[in-house]
């Protein structure tokens, strides 16, 4: 339901946490080719979520487990310099 509700109000951003988490694995990529649309329409999709399809979906993955706090750029899969999210390091 609240996917129905971000198509009919096209907020500026949405928080999504672990939005496929109790979906079986065709609904939980249908939701993240929605969240993937919304994304390259204008809207700021910020995702929190364990599965690995679903972060590998992603533009950008910030990595908040033990040691790991490190902003990952998704077409190279490099770390990006610190504070400087537009370039690669």
């Amino acid at each position: 339901m609240a996917i129905a509700r971000a198509l009919l109000r096209r907020p500026p951003v949405i928080c999504a946490d672990e939005p496929t988490g109790a979906l079986d694995s065709d609904n939980g990529a249908m939701v993240v080719d929605v969240l993937r649309q919304m994304s390259r329409q204008g809207c700021t999709v910020v995702i929190a979520t364990h599965n690995d399809d679903v972060r590998d979906a992603c533009d950008a993955v910030l990595d908040l487990g033990p040691s790991r706090n490190t902003v990952v750029g998704a077409d190279s899969g490099k770390p990006l310099k610190g504070g400087d999210h537009d370039s690669e390091g």
